[in-house]
């Protein structure tokens, strides 16, 4: 629901407030490091490019996503829903965003490139090797794990070291509880 010029924005549980323009200042933060970043690692034009696009529209469908994942959560029993259940919700919500993404005309490359973001998403990047240590896959695009890494380390509207992300992250538990 958009709110009228002077108009209180909308509660969400718990009486926090929705700010949803911090979503669009998360998402230009992200854009203009990801140039940074893609100089650094010294991506090829392509990729730069498809890395900045990502990360303007990573969290376009955040607000019917969240919507998505709170009426989804609203019905699990969560005195027994396992962390699998979250990432169902989060799988199902990232497909919808995936899909509206799409259907605005997105690049179909830059869609995949922002499945490289959230926690459920590691899987991307890592496996177990045959001791149960974690390794990186092969043939993973430096471009998808910069992608990933980027948006681990913004905090809101700040990139942040991984320390302060983790603490944020915790704190925070009420929303981020898997």
């Amino acid at each position: 629901k958009q709110t009228q010029r002077g108009e209180k924005p909308p509660q969400v549980e718990g009486g926090k407030k929705e700010r949803w323009g911090d979503v669009a200042q998360h998402c230009l933060v992200e854009a203009a490091a990801s140039l940074v970043l893609s100089d650094t690692l010294g991506l090829n034009a392509t990729d730069k490019e498809n890395f900045f696009k990502a990360a303007l529209v990573h969290d376009a469908h955040k607000r019917p996503e969240i919507e998505a994942i709170n009426s989804a959560k609203a019905t699990l029993d969560h005195a027994s829903a396992t962390p699998e259940d979250f990432d169902k919700i989060n799988d199902t919500a990232y497909e919808a965003s995936k899909q509206f993404l799409l259907e605005k005309g997105v690049d179909p490359e830059v869609v995949r490139l922002t499945g490289a973001i959230a926690h459920t998403s590691i899987e991307q990047f890592v496996e177990l090797d045959d001791k149960n240590q974690m390794m990186l896959r092969e043939g993973v695009p430096l471009v998808d794990m910069a992608m990933h890494w980027l948006d681990d380390a913004t905090k809101q509207t700040s990139v942040v070291t991984l320390a302060e992300r983790m603490d944020y992250l915790v704190e925070n538990q009420d929303r981020y509880p898997y």
